[in-house]
């Protein structure tokens, strides 16, 4: 097993890999978005994003969700106990349980698609006409779930053998794939519809070939993960019952994920609106997966290993630093989003099929999203702590809490505000969940105030910098175009932060220009994880 890190910043490293692969899978998602909205109308777009919704509900619950957070704690339990090998004798004995529990699941939701009436699925959709596509869709997409799920565990394995950045790049493969069968179908449209079936087979495409990818990478680095292992085994009970609590809480906020793209289809006037939900989502999106995605996901073995050996002090320090780096990231790609929200998405996705008022309401949704950039980054950094210490039901009540808090905002929200409404829910319903996590984390080591709020404060002082000057010059320059607007917005946005967090937040500028350098120089004093007073 691997030795206690001296240095925080060290467990949080593994993030520059896990950055640049997602930051190549997030560019890929944008264009694969792209090619949706250009080639398919609202309508269909809409069904597409439903098709795939409802299979990648189960990837957040078995794929990178509940089984993986239950999971890693086990193997680096038994990693210490056993090595190496006891290790993946655990992981084959999980992978193989998933696969025998979703393989007659997904087999069954196919078997319902084709045997029941059509009119009873269709009551679940306002349109009768995005239903039905829809629901034709979903012939081809659900068995993407056993595949997807089956890449998540791999991936967890990967990233305990010390593997972080083609894990993280293997969505790329689902991305392609889409894009391709939507090539597909453009071309073959011929001035006519574009069949969507072509992207549904790409979207099946991507799940298998992250499989394929996945097992390749770690079968050559000796990792048989996918060897016949027997299913009921003691690890395989205590995996299944740190994760029960937890597939309560995601099984929820998954549902309720569902439920809000449901709200846009039934309660916002007119065709699109789940499109524009999801874009606005998806654009903020790309920094969550490059910065919280990435630490968190870099994180969590180091707290694994930290809980298993009972280190207080190394979990606390472990947390502020990604915190820290966390919130020097996140807070100015905030407020940049929600400055700049609708001349990037004009920018970005007007044309084909997508008008420039369905692309500047779409930037209205990221605007209400955006905060959630950090709030989601903070809930998965403070969940993994309990998680990693075997204390899955306090995360759990308070995920269901703040489901119960969404769905109610939702109701309040949706008419008023339309699909802007429902991102603001969503937000305010992860704040919730951020400051109810927070507030009961016992971590006696951790100085809240010296280690968090400080840097904190003094970032959210640079960013205001920035913020001003961002706004001068959208409003000076709002004539000339979404390009000019988007693309020096954000080269002046970037500069001003820069400067302005060399006078304000020196230490925590630091921290980061030592966390993306490649690696520190021999002979120099390691670099400071701890502001000072």
């Amino acid at each position: 097993m691997p030795p206690p890190e001296k240095d925080p910043l060290a467990a949080i490293r593994p993030a520059r890999a896990i950055a640049l692969a997602t930051l190549a899978s997030r560019v890929l998602g944008l264009l694969r978005d792209k090619a949706t909205v250009y080639w398919f109308p609202q309508a269909t777009a809409d069904a597409i994003l439903l098709a795939w919704t409802i299979p990648n509900l189960f990837r957040r619950l078995f794929g990178e969700g509940a089984l993986s957070s239950a999971l890693v704690p086990v193997l680096a339990e038994t990693e210490a106990r056993e090595g190496r090998e006891g290790r993946n004798r655990v992981a084959r004995s999980v992978i193989w349980s998933l696969i025998a529990t979703l393989a007659p699941l997904t087999a069954a939701l196919v078997a319902a698609l084709l045997l029941l009436p059509q009119r009873w699925l269709l009551l679940f959709f306002e349109s009768d006409t995005t239903g039905a596509e829809t629901l034709r869709l979903l012939r081809f997409t659900l068995p993407y779930l056993l595949f997807i799920c089956v890449a998540g565990q791999l991936q967890a394995v990967a990233n305990l053998a010390g593997r972080f950045f083609f894990p993280a790049l293997a969505p790329a493969l689902s991305n392609l794939t889409w894009i391709a069968g939507a090539a597909v179908a453009g071309a073959l449209a011929d001035g006519g519809p574009a069949d969507a079936t072509w992207v549904a087979i790409g979207i099946l495409a991507g799940g298998v070939l992250q499989v394929a990818c996945q097992w390749i990478e770690l079968y050559r680095c000796g990792e048989r993960c996918l060897a016949p292992a027997p299913l009921r085994t003691s690890e395989v009970r205590d995996v299944s019952r740190r994760m029960a609590p937890m597939v309560l809480g995601l099984a929820a906020g998954q549902i309720n994920t569902l439920l809000g793209s449901f709200f846009a289809e039934w309660l916002v006037p007119g065709e699109g609106a789940v499109t524009q939900l999801y874009l606005g989502q998806r654009l903020m999106q790309l920094p969550l997966g490059v910065v919280g995605v990435a630490i968190g996901t870099a994180i969590y073995p180091a707290l694994a290993r930290a809980a298993a050996r009972q280190d207080e002090g190394e979990l606390g320090a472990t947390l502020a630093t990604a915190l820290r780096t966390t919130a020097t990231l996140c807070i100015p790609a905030i407020l940049g989003l929600m400055t700049l929200a609708a001349p990037i998405m004009v920018l970005l996705f007007e044309g084909g099929k997508l008008d420039a008022a369905a692309a500047a309401a779409s930037g209205a949704c990221m605007a209400a999203y955006a905060p959630t950039l950090f709030l989601q980054t903070a809930v998965l950094l403070l969940a993994r702590v309990d998680y990693a210490r075997g204390e899955q039901r306090r995360p759990v009540r308070i995920s269901l809490q703040a489901v119960g808090v969404n769905l109610v905002l939702n109701a309040l929200l949706v008419v008023p505000l339309g699909a802007v409404g429902l991102a603001l829910g969503t937000t305010l319903a992860t704040l919730f969940n951020a400051v109810a996590l927070a507030r009961g984390l016992r971590l006696a080591t951790l100085d809240v105030r010296r280690e968090l709020l400080a840097p904190g404060l003094r970032v959210v002082a640079a960013t205001a910098v920035m913020a001003l000057v961002v706004v001068a010059w959208r409003l000076l320059f709002a004539e000339r175009g979404a390009a000019i607007v988007t693309v020096g917005g954000i080269a002046l946005g970037l500069l001003a932060f820069a400067g302005a967090a060399r006078l304000l937040a020196r230490a925590e500028l630091a921290e980061l220009v030592a966390l993306l350098r490649s690696r520190r120089q021999r002979g120099r004093e390691p670099p400071r994880t701890m502001p000072p007073e």
